[in-house]
C-alpha cells in the first residue's frame, strides 16, 4: 500500500489526467497538496528554502550521509 502512495507522487509532479483530480491542479497547488502535513500513511518533513554555493558538493554530502552505504561514494 505505502509503495503504491509512493509511486504517486511522481505522476502529481508531472501533473496531467494520468495523476486524476489533483494533476489537474495547477503546478503550485500540487506542490503545496504534496508537502501538506496531513496524510497518515506518508509523512512528508517541513520543506525548508535553502541556498548554497556548490550544488554539487551538497548533492554528494547528502547522498554519502543519507543514501549511500559507507565506504562507496562514486567518484564523479
Amino acid at each position: 500500500m505505502i509503495q503504491t502512495y509512493l509511486r504517486t507522487i511522481p505522476l502529481i509532479c508531472a501533473g496531467g489526467t494520468h495523476a486524476g483530480p489533483i494533476g489537474q491542479l495547477p503546478q503550485r497547488a500540487r506542490f503545496h497538496w504534496l508537502v501538506a502535513p496531513r496524510s497518515t500513511i506518508i509523512q512528508t518533513s517541513p520543506v525548508h528554502s535553502g541556498l548554497c554555493t556548490d550544488a554539487e558538493a551538497i548533492l554528494e554530502h547528502l547522498l554519502d550521509t543519507m543514501v549511500r552505504l559507507p565506504g562507496t561514494r562514486s567518484v564523479l
